[in-house]
């Protein structure tokens, strides 16, 4: 069986789980306000609440280290610093004011099935905020919205655990909403601020494909005649069932159908590799053109799945041997 290659912009390790079957991939990240690599856009601010990516934020600006209050805590061992839209508070000073932050937390390569993570998000600003990781809501510290009391909030290092879930093919994000209460108008003496250390381990598995399974190489020789067999390959954590099959290309060549009245796509099930695991077979036209150019030694395999199982986009790189 040829095993698809996969990119990760992450620290990546492979360990083979069983013999023709599925991988476990493991990926790790540490983002942190003030980083060289920061993460963070800053929205506002406005002067009543709004939700994340309601279009009353306007343009964002990268988020850049801002004036620190001596009373407000760092992190413990991480290198966070306090961050906002500019180095002291903008707009109109001693109002209430709320600012979004939109943070990437990095990107699950789109083959990746069975997601777990670990770890924790550690938030603090001032006054108030509320965090979710991928829309979900991980927590509130103090009054976002409507009265507020001020408890001094910016006192206490929130930490949020990672939940199943929380991580998704593609880039993930969390999201901040920070209310910086009413009070004094001087810059310095009614600052905002926000800090933020996201440090997280994930395993996931794998979801491969084969071009002309049973080969080894798959050597083929696209002409711009016939048909090319391309199996997605089901594991323990992935029913090839799921894929909408009228979905799946290769270097964006379409799977071919059958009648014309009432046409049906050319796919079929079956264990190609001898795992234990149904696979979905289905026959990529071949078509003139540069689908696939000279020299090329990889093609990528796309599809989505089914809107019952969600519709998500996945796709997986796997090798070919081009014949001439």
């Amino acid at each position: 069986m040829k095993r698809g290659l996969v990119l990760a912009v992450i620290v990546v390790a492979l360990v083979l789980m069983s013999a023709g079957s599925a991988f476990a991939v493991g990926g790790s990240a540490n983002y942190y306000s003030g980083s060289a690599i920061e993460a963070a856009t800053v929205y506002g601010p406005c002067y009543s609440y709004l939700a994340p990516a309601d279009a009353g934020w306007g343009a964002g600006v990268p988020a850049i280290p801002c004036w620190k209050h001596t009373s407000w805590p760092l992190i413990t061992g991480s290198p966070a610093v306090y961050i906002s839209n500019s180095f002291y508070i903008s707009g109109t000073i001693g109002a209430n004011q709320w600012r979004w932050y939109r943070i990437n937390i990095g990107n699950i390569p789109a083959n990746a099935v069975n997601i777990v993570p670990s770890g924790y998000l550690k938030v603090n600003s001032d006054n108030a905020d509320r965090t979710w990781i991928n829309g979900r809501l991980a927590g509130t510290d103090g009054e976002v919205e409507g009265a507020f009391v001020d408890n001094h909030e910016w006192a206490t290092i929130q930490s949020y655990a990672l939940q199943p879930g929380d991580l998704k093919i593609g880039p993930n994000y969390m999201d901040v909403i920070v209310r910086n209460y009413a009070g004094d108008s001087s810059a310095t003496g009614n600052p905002t601020g926000f800090i933020y250390d996201f440090s997280a381990t994930w395993t996931y598995t794998e979801v491969q494909t084969d071009v002309k399974p049973g080969s080894d190489p798959s050597a083929l020789n696209w002409n711009g005649a016939g048909k090319v067999p391309v199996a997605i390959l089901g594991n323990e954590y992935f029913d090839v069932h799921t894929v909408n099959a009228a979905t799946v290309t290769m270097n964006g060549a379409a799977v071919g159908v059958r009648g014309k009245k009432d046409p049906t796509v050319m796919a079929s099930y079956s264990d190609t590799n001898g795992d234990g695991y149904e696979d979905l077979v289905v026959q990529i036209v071949d078509t003139d053109g540069d689908v696939i150019p000279a020299g090329a030694t990889s093609v990528t395999i796309a599809w989505t799945l089914l809107p019952e199982f969600g519709g998500t986009a996945m796709s997986d790189v796997t090798d070919i041997k081009l014949v001439q």
